[in-house]
């Protein structure tokens, strides 16, 4: 793409405003379009990075077989992204970038939503959780997660198809839930910030709970409510083309402050 706009460049004697661009010009161009292509290209790798992402007030149900958000209609998704029908309101939703997860959370939230955020959550086949505690891994467990941010615009839409690993602990009353392992495929994205997850890397998504109003056959849990917070994690690719339009409004600088002078 860089090599068409140089081309086109170095044909056209263009104006700006009633100042006309002299060879200096086009040479001065040239080098900048090159430079933030460049910049674009090493972005991408350096960019690469770890995105978390964090959000709490989980409201979720368990039946005996399925977790849910609590308000869940039965019809995930609504039938197509950003429908918040039948979806639960969360309480933030934060954004961490680092080299490392941990790295990540430690250097603190690139950005914070409070509003306009909600959750719809579908989690099937986590059967036979035991009363008195421990981990159960269900295999071909499917599960679906849409992030709603923006005033209902979907942030991260996920189907999931793969190992759900549950760890109930009775005695603290929690339910810790990690997805890994499966397919976990991104249906849709829109993040609120310069970049996105990489569809083709690992994908985790988490689950961290306290249970109340427990029932129990006497060896499995058959049902509860559940508030808590979840957690996403992914490669993070940041947008190039972000990088390209920073440049070129910086060419446009310039050459209104050339027409002033």
């Amino acid at each position: 793409m860089a090599r068409c706009v140089l081309n086109y460049l170095g044909k056209v004697d263009a104006d700006v405003g009633s100042a006309r661009l002299q060879p200096g010009d086009y040479i001065m161009i040239k080098a900048l379009v090159s430079g933030i292509a460049a910049a674009a290209v090493t972005a991408t790798s350096a960019f690469a990075s770890v995105i978390v992402i964090q959000y709490t007030g989980v409201n979720v149900e368990y039946d005996g077989s399925t977790i849910s958000n609590t308000g869940a209609d039965g019809n995930f998704n609504g039938g197509f992204p950003g429908d918040t029908t039948g979806a639960d309101p969360l309480s933030t939703v934060s954004f961490f970038i680092g080299n490392n997860a941990v790295d990540a959370v430690s250097s603190g939230a690139i950005l914070t939503l409070s509003s306009d955020i909600f959750l719809e959550l579908e989690l099937d086949g986590i059967t036979n959780i035991p009363v008195a505690g421990g981990t159960v891994s269900t295999a071909d467990t499917g599960a679906g997660l849409d992030l709603l941010l923006q005033s209902g615009a979907t942030g991260a839409l996920f189907n999931f198809n793969g190992d759900a690993e549950v760890t109930y602990v009775p005695t603290a009353s929690s339910i810790d839930i990690v997805f890994a392992g499966g397919t976990l495929a991104l249906a849709a994205q829109n993040l609120p910030i310069f970049g996105m997850i990489d569809e083709t890397s690992e994908i985790i998504f988490s689950l961290s709970l306290q249970t109340n109003n427990a029932t129990d056959d006497g060896a499995f849990l058959t049902a509860f409510d559940a508030q808590g917070t979840g957690e996403i994690q992914g490669t993070f690719i940041s947008e190039p083309s972000m990088i390209a339009l920073f440049g070129l409004g910086l060419i446009g600088l310039g050459f209104a402050a050339r027409r002033r002078a």
